[in-house]
């Protein structure tokens, strides 16, 4: 399923990005170089009547759940990251997520 860009409520585009660091710096005070990368993540969004959420990937991985039913974790690794960002919201604002389609791509 693909949402076109007229159908998305929401768009968001987040930049990549790296850290530089040398062997034992980072938790020992030293430097570390974050630079941009010509990397980005979009993803599209529409918000939905249901507490049903479906999750689509560029390369076609797919996955529902209920926003109202306890969140498990997936033994598809990338669905965990959806999963926890949507467990991270429900824990600081309970009640306020809806159920929404969600369009991921690079």
């Amino acid at each position: 399923m693909t949402i076109k860009h007229s159908e998305a409520d929401i768009i968001v585009k987040s930049p990549g990005r790296i850290n530089l660091i040398g062997e034992h710096i980072d938790y020992n005070g030293g430097h570390v170089l974050p630079a941009a990368i010509d990397r980005k993540v979009t993803m599209w969004f529409r918000k939905k009547d249901t507490s049903i959420c479906r999750v689509n990937s560029e390369d076609g991985g797919a996955f529902t759940f209920d926003i109202e039913q306890p969140l498990t974790i997936s033994d598809t690794h990338w669905e965990n990251y959806v999963l926890g960002v949507v467990d991270g919201i429900q824990k600081a604002r309970p009640g306020k997520l809806a159920g929404f389609v969600l369009y991921y791509f690079e």
